[in-house]
C-alpha cells in the first residue's frame, strides 16, 4: 500500500522495560518548524504524562471541570496542550514505579499545608540542589508545585528524598504519582498549558522557587520545561525500612500527627538537610517547624486578646451590632465579664434554636473585618509562627525547653532547629 507525504510515521522511544509508540505527524513537524523547541517539549510532555491508557481534557463548555478521553496521550496532543488548543492531564505513572517528574497541588484556602506553605517548601528544594517550577493556578485558588527530572527515577524513592527534605510535603494531599496501592487515583493538569473553564481562559505561567516569572505562554514554557529539569542522580536509594508516605485523611487537624518528644530526642533526623540548607533557615521556612489545628490557633489568639481591644462596649457592657453588620438604634451586644466572650440579642440575630449569636474574641474580630474566616486564620497563623519561633530560639539559646503551647505546636524539623541552635551549630 502507498501512503503519502502526509501520512505519519509510526516511531517508537524506548524506555527502560518497555516500549512506547507514538506518531510523529506533519501537524508537529510545520509547528516545530516555528518553534524549535515545541517537538523536543512535547517530548518531554508525553515522557512527563506517561504511557497509561487514558487521560483527561480540560473542558470549556462544562458543568465538568475535565473529562476523561479513552486512550494514551499523543505527541500531537502534548504539542497542541503547549500551544493552547486543548488541555490535557495525566498520571505521570510509568510502569515499575517510575516516574519522569513529581507534582504537588494545594490551595490557598486549606490552612495547612496550603498553596504558601509549598511556596516554603519550593525553597528548601532548590537549596538541597532541586529544579522546582511553580505554576500558580489562574482560578487563584492555589497552583502546583513541579520537578521535573531528566530521566525516568522511581517514584517511590523520588518522593521519599523530597519529603525528608521538605517534611511539609508529605501532608499534601494531592500528589502525583499517586501511591502505587491505590486503586484510583485523578490525573493532574500537565504543565505549561492553558487553564480553560466557561467563565475564562488564561495561560498558566511558570516561576521559579523564587517565585520570579520564567514563562507567561506555552511556548515559552517549552524552553522552561527543557531547562528545568532535575539530575536523577540527586535521588538516594530507598531505605531498607521504606514504607509508603500517606497524607492525612482527616481534615479536622491542619498539621502532621505528633512525634513524641523523647523520641525526637533521641533519633537520628535521616531526613535533615545538608549543611548549607541548615544555615539558610529563613523567613519563609520557618513556617515548616510548626503544625497547629484552628483550635490552637483561636486559643492563641483569645488569650492574647479580649473583646474589648476590638469593640468599645458602655459602662452597662453593650456595644451596636452595626459594627458586625448589623446596624441598629439600640445597642444588643453584649460582654461577658472576663471580656472574652459576646453575645448578640437583637431579634434578627438569633441561631435557629432560638439562642443568641455570638461567639468569642475570635469570632468577633472575623465579623468586624468583612473577610472570610479562612484568611484571618492565615494572616493569624503568620503573627503566631513569628511568636512562636522567637520562643523557640530564645528556649534553645537559654538551655532550656519551650514553653509548653510552643511545644505543642512543634514539629519534627521545628526540634531539628531547636537542637542545633541549643548545641550552637546554628
Amino acid at each position: 500500500m502507498h501512503l503519502g507525504s502526509a501520512a505519519p510515521t509510526l516511531l517508537h522511544i524506548c524506555c527502560p522495560g518497555y516500549w512506547v509508540p507514538y506518531l510523529r505527524s506533519p501537524f508537529l513537524e510545520n509547528a516545530t518548524r516555528m518553534h524549535p523547541d515545541l517537538a523536543q517539549a512535547a517530548h518531554l510532555l508525553l515522557s512527563i504524562a506517561g504511557p497509561e491508557s487514558s487521560q483527561i481534557e480540560m473542558s470549556k463548555t462544562g458543568p465538568a471541570k475535565y473529562y476523561s478521553v479513552g486512550h494514551a496521550l499523543t505527541l500531537d496532543e502534548c504539542a497542541k496542550h503547549l500551544q493552547g488548543i486543548k488541555t490535557r492531564g495525566a498520571t505521570l505513572r510509568h510502569p515499575g514505579q517510575l516516574t519522569r517528574a513529581l507534582a504537588f497541588d494545594t490551595d490557598v484556602y486549606r490552612l495547612y499545608p496550603g498553596w504558601w506553605w509549598v511556596l516554603g517548601a519550593a525553597q528548601h528544594l532548590v537549596e538541597a540542589g532541586y529544579r522546582v517550577l511553580l505554576e500558580p493556578s489562574p482560578a487563584g485558588r492555589g497552583g502546583h508545585m513541579w520537578i521535573i527530572f531528566d530521566d525516568l527515577v522511581d517514584a517511590r524513592a523520588a518522593r521519599t528524598h523530597v519529603v525528608r527534605l521538605a517534611p511539609i510535603l508529605a501532608d499534601v494531599g494531592e500528589y502525583w504519582p499517586g501511591p502505587a496501592s491505590a486503586v484510583k487515583w485523578n490525573k493532574v493538569r500537565l504543565p505549561g498549558g492553558k487553564y480553560v473553564a466557561p467563565e475564562f481562559t488564561a495561560w498558566c505561567k511558570l516561576y521559579d522557587a523564587d517565585r520570579q516569572l520564567l514563562s507567561e505562554h506555552g511556548l515559552a514554557a517549552a524552553r522552561v520545561l527543557l531547562e528545568y529539569q532535575t539530575p536523577t542522580s540527586i535521588i538516594p536509594l530507598l531505605p531498607l525500612d521504606y514504607q509508603e508516605l500517606q497524607a492525612p485523611t482527616d481534615d479536622r487537624c491542619i498539621g502532621p500527627p505528633a512525634v513524641p518528644r523523647d523520641t525526637i530526642r533521641r533519633r537520628n533526623v535521616t531526613w535533615r538537610a545538608n549543611a548549607q540548607q541548615q544555615q539558610k533557615y529563613g523567613t519563609t521556612n520557618r513556617f515548616l517547624w510548626f503544625h497547629y489545628t484552628p483550635t490552637q490557633l483561636a486559643d492563641w489568639y483569645n488569650a492574647r486578646h479580649t473583646a474589648n481591644d476590638l469593640l468599645d462596649f458602655d459602662r452597662s457592657g453593650l456595644a451596636n451590632a452595626g459594627e458586625i453588620g448589623r446596624p441598629e438604634r439600640t445597642p444588643s451586644l453584649a460582654l461577658t465579664r472576663d471580656g472574652q466572650h459576646w453575645s448578640d440579642f437583637g431579634a434578627e440575630a438569633r441561631r435557629l434554636d432560638g439562642r443568641p449569636d455570638g461567639g468569642d474574641v475570635l469570632e468577633l474580630l472575623v465579623r468586624m473585618s468583612g473577610k472570610c474566616k479562612a484568611e484571618i486564620l492565615r494572616e493569624l497563623g503568620q503573627e503566631m509562627i513569628t511568636e512562636t519561633r522567637a520562643e523557640l530560639e530564645r528556649a534553645a539559646r537559654s538551655g532550656v525547653l519551650p514553653e509548653q503551647w510552643v511545644q505543642d505546636m512543634m514539629s519534627e524539623a521545628g526540634w531539628t532547629r531547636y537542637w542545633h541552635l541549643r548545641r550552637g551549630q546554628v
